[in-house]
Order: C-alpha cells, then structure tokens, then sequence
C-alpha cells in the first residue's frame, strides 16, 4: 500500500514516491519533470490546487494513482 495524502505538496509526494513524476506528467503535469520546479513550485502545489490551476479532473489524476496502486489520503482518511 503507498498512500499518498493529497494535503501533501507535489515536492513531497515526490520525494517519497518517484514515480508519481511520471504518472503525473503523463495527465498534463509537464512541469513536474524539471527538479528544479518540483523543488520550488511543488513545494507550495498540492495535486488538487495543481488540477486546478491546469484545468485538469482531479478524478482522473485520482483513478491513474489508484491503478498504479496508491491509496489516496484526505487529512489522513482514505477517499
């Protein structure tokens, strides 16, 4: 199981599980691939304010984690 909190920062999720970075850049992510921007942007950027900002459906972002076998935290509860 790799739960991820989406309360956590792009940056964090990353540095815990890598290949977040190309689940997400696959979905319209594209800036997360520079280690410079995940250590800057995505410290502030959560994957919903991400989804947001981008226009893209956080229950697509969602269901691509889950079938890469993610468990998806909100404050610490499972959605």
């Amino acid at each position: 199981m790799k739960p991820i909190d989406l309360n956590q920062s792009i940056y964090e999720l990353t540095e815990k599980y890598p290949e977040i970075v190309g689940i997400i850049k696959n979905l319209g992510f594209k800036d997360i691939v520079s280690p410079t921007g995940r250590k800057t942007a995505g410290r502030s950027m959560t994957i919903p304010k991400g989804c947001e900002m981008k226009g893209i459906p956080i229950d697509m972002v969602l269901e691509a984690l889950v079938a890469e076998g993610f468990v998806i935290l909100k404050q610490g509860e499972q959605i």
